[in-house]
């Protein structure tokens, strides 16, 4: 059977914890345009379940949670993203003062961000490079 691949975006990036040590590696389209809206949808979800934690949240609450969060977390990556990121951490945990799961966000964030802005200057670059002339 002959193979056909098709470019489809995907980049893989290894994620490694605060001391270097690698934990594995994730995979998914920095330059997808449908991100900046699965963002916006799932930012919302996220605060919603994950910002109002109540201080005597029960075990059970962080746990369903901790499962809501990376769920929306891989929708938005279109990706098992979470898994290799927090493993068996609930990511509502704290680090630094902040939840696991905002400062995964926080880094990851800008390189699609980044990523988006690069893709769309080559599109500009490849659109100009064959209506010079013809589009005024």
């Amino acid at each position: 059977m002959e193979r056909i691949s098709i470019d489809n975006g995907l980049k893989s990036f290894e994620i490694a914890d605060n001391e270097g040590n690698v934990r594995g590696v994730i995979s998914f389209n920095p330059s997808d345009f449908g991100f900046i809206e699965r963002a916006k949808k799932v930012q919302q979800d996220i605060i919603k379940y994950a910002d109002t934690i109540p201080e005597d949240a029960s075990e059970e609450t962080l746990v369903k949670i901790d499962k809501t969060v990376r769920d929306k977390i891989d929708e938005l990556f279109s990706s098992n993203v979470s898994e290799v990121i927090f493993g068996n951490v609930n990511c509502v945990s704290f680090s630094g003062g902040k939840p696991l799961f905002r400062k995964a966000l926080e880094t990851l964030i800008p390189i699609v961000s980044k990523t988006i802005v690069e893709e769309m200057k080559k599109s500009e670059d490849h659109i100009n490079k064959y209506t010079k002339g013809i589009i005024k």
